[in-house]
């Protein structure tokens, strides 16, 4: 299967040469659907959490990419009411900036919840490519899996995530920071959220894109900052 999609790669370089940019919008919702119980909250609460799950899933993304560098980020969209729901759900699904270096590869998340704390990913994920596909907005793609570990409140889990891809866009990248498949990934299943396609735009322009400056921490001083934060919730 590797050997074939290896082939389907290399005939889909030379149409896709000349698009030295591009521009990924992604629509997205959670993994999981937990219906609100209104008998659980009272009235303002529970107007709050239903707001907040109708806000979740109005969430889109972008992920720009051009020969050096690509970003995937939250859009964040005007909002013509003020809405603490749709403000909840993005201070928390949209707080991420992922930028990854092609030539170096590797990825510097921006978390705009701490200041601008950016941190130098090394974790690399180990896909599963199966032969089965599917057509995603008139692209044919093909299914591939991975095991990832996460940090959660009781320490370390491991979660799975289901990718599909398109050899025939012969480009390195996905939402968030599951690159690694030998094409775009236009719909993406981490386990808590859901990424589909929504629009592709290409481009023969190079798009800017301002890869991050500053002090950099690694992914592991990360977790062990992250890992003395949630233990004093548990306190």
């Amino acid at each position: 299967m590797k050997k074939i999609l290896i082939l389907l790669l290399l005939n889909t370089l030379v149409s896709f040469s000349q698009n030295k940019s591009g521009t990924v919008t992604y629509k997205s919702y959670p993994a999981v659907v937990n219906k609100v119980d209104s008998t659980k909250f009272d009235q303002e609460a529970y107007k709050l959490v239903s707001n907040m799950t109708k806000s979740r899933e109005k969430l889109e993304f972008n992920l720009v990419y051009n020969t050096k560098y690509s970003k995937f980020n939250l859009i964040d969209k005007l909002e013509t009411e003020n809405n603490v729901g749709m403000d909840f759900v993005k201070n928390v699904f949209g707080n991420l900036e992922f930028y990854y270096d092609f030539t170096q590869r590797y990825f510097i998340t921006n978390d705009k919840n701490s200041n601008g704390k950016l941190v130098k990913l090394n974790t690399t994920y180990n896909w599963n490519i199966t032969s089965e596909s599917k057509d995603i907005n008139g692209y044919l793609c093909y299914k591939a899996t991975c095991d990832y570990k996460q940090m959660g409140m009781k320490g370390e889990f491991t979660r799975t995530a289901i990718a599909w891809f398109c050899p025939k866009i012969p480009v390195n990248s996905a939402p968030e920071n599951f690159n690694g498949l030998p094409g775009l990934v236009l719909e993406l299943n981490t386990g808590m959220t859901v990424y589909v396609v929504k629009e592709i735009k290409f481009s023969d322009k190079e798009i800017t894109i301002n890869f991050p400056k500053g002090k950099i921490i690694t992914e592991d001083e990360n977790a062990k900052e992250t890992k003395k934060n949630l233990s004093m919730f548990q306190k």
